[in-house]
């Protein structure tokens, strides 16, 4: 009785791991662009969500002297005053 040793799994072809990679890189692509596009969705083009983030943004003091001393600062440094 002799055993043979079981026979060598097949090797995917080079056009196979090609494809397969495509494949795993558009799917990525799109899934970023789509979570990029639900968020800018909700965010920006929802009118509600956007005026309560803003406007709890403008309420808090910190937040406006920071954005109003950047806009100075910005201001400051690209016009000759």
């Amino acid at each position: 009785m002799s055993t043979s040793p079981p026979p060598a799994p097949a090797r995917a072809g080079r056009p196979r791991l090609i494809t397969a990679r495509i494949l795993t890189i558009v799917g990525v692509v799109l899934a970023l662009l789509s979570v990029l596009g639900g968020y800018l969705r909700w965010e920006l083009l929802d009118t509600d969500s956007f005026s309560d983030t803003t406007g709890q943004l403008i309420e808090n003091d910190a937040v406006r002297d920071q954005v109003a001393l950047t806009i100075v600062d910005q201001l400051y440094s690209n016009v000759d005053v």
